[in-house]
């Protein structure tokens, strides 16, 4: 199942929509891109947690894969079926 695949399943299950982690979500409007110094219609990200993005960016994409991010925190990610 790949990422769009799982977003669209779990959001079905949820009962609400969820954005992928490549979506757009917004575009700064002007007042807030000034308060920010930013421009204007500056393009605004899926919030995520720093570990969590890291599994798809190197594309593990089913189970039995460990990824170990190191920063100023460690992680092991796991990939699973259960």
């Amino acid at each position: 199942m790949n990422n769009k695949e799982f977003t669209s399943e779990l959001s079905r299950r949820l009962g609400y929509t969820l954005k992928d982690t490549s979506e757009l979500v917004a575009s700064l409007l002007s007042d807030m891109a000034r308060q920010l110094g930013l421009l204007p219609a500056t393009a605004v990200a899926v919030a995520n947690v720093d570990a969590h993005v890291c599994v798809p960016a190197v594309q593990i994409d089913g189970p039995g894969k460990m990824l170990m991010i190191m920063g100023t925190s460690t992680c092991h990610m796991v990939s699973s079926e259960r």
